[in-house]
């Protein structure tokens, strides 16, 4: 095997093992699933804590934000993002945690 096969070998298997912890179904925090490169890049604020803090909302607890309507969330997600709503916030944002866990 050449030098740039093993290479790939050696990469393609990391990425399998990489593949398989990520099926364990491991629990995620917010602030690891939203970045603040993807808070920067993706809405008009720095980090995931400061829009939080920008809500209109009380949010001091995980409850405080569960209890929010989610029709009125994801107005203030489509107002202060480029996502249209928060289910698709969420979904770019795994996404990318995905792919930067596989080594993309």
């Amino acid at each position: 095997m050449s030098n740039g096969f093993k290479e790939f070998d050696r990469k393609l298997k990391k990425m399998q093992q990489k593949a398989s912890e990520l099926e364990k179904g491991q629990e995620l925090q917010l602030n690891e699933l939203f970045t603040d490169s993807f808070m920067k890049k993706n809405t008009k604020f720095s980090s995931l804590d400061e829009m939080l803090d920008k809500s209109p909302f009380t949010i001091e607890t995980q409850q405080d934000f569960e209890s929010i309507p989610d029709d009125l969330w994801d107005d203030f997600v489509r107002e202060n993002s480029k996502f249209f709503n928060w289910e698709e916030m969420q979904q770019e944002a795994a996404n990318i945690y995905v792919a930067k866990q596989l080594g993309f």
